[in-house]
């Protein structure tokens, strides 16, 4: 997940567009996800040592590519946010 909002992040830094950031960052989970299935089925890997790998590697990347790409290190400035969608029939539904 923490790999997934840093590449969401980044394409929203350099795009402007939150719609790409959010697209893309649901890949880059994905991304990961099928690398945690790879080497979970084909090389017959524990699922948790794989899982643990894989969030250290994400942090990893994440902390050594902070500073490079948003010039500082921890969290990054305010990013445009994904507009409020109204849809007018949900809004008539009981239930929400």
């Amino acid at each position: 997940m923490k790999l997934g909002a840093f590449i969401a992040a980044v394409f929203i830094f350099y795009t402007g567009n939150p719609w790409i950031g959010l697209i893309m960052g649901m890949i880059g989970g994905l991304v990961l996800a099928f690398l945690h299935a790879y080497v979970s089925i084909e090389w017959s890997a524990n699922q948790i040592v794989s899982a643990t790998a894989l969030i250290l590697i994400a942090q990893g990347i994440v902390g050594f590519l902070m500073k490079p790409i948003f010039g500082q290190e921890g969290q990054t400035d305010f990013l445009t946010k994904i507009p409020m969608v109204k849809i007018e029939p949900l809004k008539k539904m009981s239930l929400l």
